[in-house]
C-alpha cells in the first residue's frame, strides 16, 4: 500500500510559506475498484489561497514594468477528488499548466504561498512524488521496442522492489487493457510521422507509462492536443477508464468538443492573470455550469452589443444561412436555424437590415479617426524628409 504524506516540509529551491488555514477534507468516499492487482490509496488534493510569484523578466522591465515580482497565480482555491475527472480550462496564458506544476511540485523556482494538503495532511514533496504521476504533452518513447515492453520497462523501474515479478507482469497486462492498448501491445512504437504508432496511440501509451507506476493522483497536460475530434474522444475514453479505477485525475484541456466536455465531472475555469472564474461541478448536460452563468446580470448584454465585433458577427452569421426554417441537430436536440441563432446568440434574421445600418454607422464613425491618424502619419513622414534635406 502506498504511503500518504503526513507532515510538512520545505522543498528545495522553493519558498513555501505556510498559511494558518483550515481546509475541510474534501475526500469523497471512493475506494479502489479492486479490478487491478496492485492496491492504492485514493487521495484528495485540496488547496487554498495558492499564490505563485516569479522574478519579473528583463523584457518586461524594459517596457516599463517596475514590479520586482510577477504574480502568475492569485488566490487559487479548490480540490481534486478520487474517482472524479476534473478539467482545468482557460485561455492561453491563464495559468492552467502553471497551477498544475505548482500543485505537483514541478516548479523549482519562484515563491509559492498558500496551503496544499493531501488527504488532509500538509503536502510533503518527497512523499508526494511516490503517489503522483504527470502526463506531459511530449510523447517520448524508444522507437525500437514494443508497446508492452515500454510499459513493462516503466513498471520495473518505478514500482517498489517488494513487488514480485509475477504481480508486476499481471499489473502491466491490466494497465494495457485499461488504456485499450492490449490489441497493439506487440507493435513497435516506431518513429512518429514515419512508422509505428499513430499520434492517438502514442498519447495512450504515455498515459499507460504513467499509470503503471500505480499513482493515486495523475496530472495530465492537454492529453488531446494535436488530435482530431475522433482521436481525441478515444484518448479521453482511456482517461475516463483511469478515473474509473478510483484515482484522482485532473486534465488541462483547450477548446474541447461537446462530447469530450461531457466526460468531465468538475471544472476549474481560469482567466488571464491567474484568477479562477468558476470552480465546481459541471452537472448533467452542464446544468450546474449554466445555472452559474445565468447569474450574469441582463444589462451585461448591452456591453456586448456596443462592440463592432458583435455586430459584424451578427451580420455574417444571419446572412450566410440559407433556409432559416431548416432543422439542425445542436447540443443533442433538434432546432430550427433561426431559433438557434436567436436563443444562443440573440441574432434575428428579420433584423438584418438594422445590422447593416449599424455597421455602416460604425464604419462612418471610425473613418474620421482613421483619416486623422493617416494624416498624422503622412505629416510625420514629410517632416522627417524635410529634416533630412537640411542635414
Amino acid at each position: 500500500m502506498l504511503s500518504q504524506p503526513k507532515g510538512g516540509e520545505r522543498s528545495n529551491n522553493v519558498e513555501l510559506k505556510s498559511v494558518t488555514v483550515d481546509i475541510k477534507q474534501a475526500t469523497r468516499e471512493t475506494q479502489s475498484t479492486g479490478k487491478m492487482v496492485l492496491p492504492f490509496e485514493p487521495l484528495t488534493i485540496a488547496f487554498k489561497d495558492v499564490q505563485y510569484f516569479v522574478e519579473t523578466p528583463p523584457e518586461m522591465k524594459k517596457h516599463g514594468t517596475n514590479e520586482k515580482k510577477l504574480q502568475l497565480l492569485r488566490d487559487i482555491t479548490g480540490a481534486f477528488r478520487p474517482g472524479v475527472l476534473t478539467a482545468l480550462m482557460g485561455v492561453s496564458g491563464a495559468g492552467k499548466t502553471t497551477l498544475m506544476d505548482v500543485l505537483s511540485g514541478r516548479k523549482n523556482r519562484g515563491i509559492i504561498e498558500g496551503d496544499i494538503r493531501i488527504a488532509g495532511y500538509p503536502k510533503v514533496q518527497k512523499t508526494f512524488e511516490r503517489v503522483s504521476g504527470y502526463y506531459e504533452q511530449n510523447d517520448i518513447h524508444s522507437p525500437y521496442i514494443t508497446v508492452k515492453e515500454s510499459v513493462k520497462y516503466s513498471a520495473w523501474l518505478r514500482l517498489p522492489r517488494e513487488i514480485d515479478s509475477v504481480t508486476k507482469r499481471k499489473f502491466v497486462e491490466e494497465v494495457l487493457e485499461t488504456i485499450e492498448l492490449d490489441d497493439i501491445k506487440d507493435c513497435l512504437v516506431g518513429i512518429p510521422g514515419q512508422s509505428g504508432l499513430s499520434t492517438k496511440q502514442l498519447k495512450r501509451l504515455t498515459i499507460a507509462v504513467e499509470l503503471v507506476s500505480n499513482p493515486s493522483i495523475i496530472f495530465m497536460d492537454e492529453p488531446t492536443s494535436g488530435l482530431d475530434a475522433r482521436a481525441a474522444v478515444v484518448v479521453i475514453r482511456a482517461v475516463k477508464n483511469v478515473v474509473g479505477t478510483g484515482r484522482t485525475t485532473v486534465c488541462t484541456i483547450h477548446q474541447p468538443s461537446i462530447d469530450i466536455f461531457k466526460t468531465f465531472d468538475e471544472l476549474i475555469l481560469m482567466k488571464c492573470g491567474g484568477h479562477i472564474i468558476y470552480s465546481g461541478t459541471i452537472g448533467y448536460q452542464s446544468r450546474k455550469l449554466i445555472e452559474y452563468c445565468q447569474k450574469i446580470p441582463k444589462w451585461w448584454v448591452w456591453c456586448y452589443w456596443i462592440t463592432p465585433t458583435a455586430w459584424s458577427l451578427n451580420g455574417f452569421l444571419t446572412s450566410q444561412y440559407g433556409d432559416m426554417d431548416k432543422e439542425i441537430l445542436i447540443f443533442g436536440e433538434k432546432k430550427q436555424v433561426d431559433s438557434f441563432l436567436e436563443d444562443y446568440y440573440g441574432f434575428r434574421h428579420d433584423r438584418l437590415s438594422l445590422v447593416a445600418v449599424v455597421l455602416i454607422a460604425l464604419v462612418a464613425a471610425a473613418a474620421p479617426v482613421a483619416d486623422s491618424g493617416a494624416a498624422l502619419a503622412v505629416a510625420a513622414v514629410e517632416e522627417k524628409e524635410e529634416e533630412a534635406k537640411w542635414i
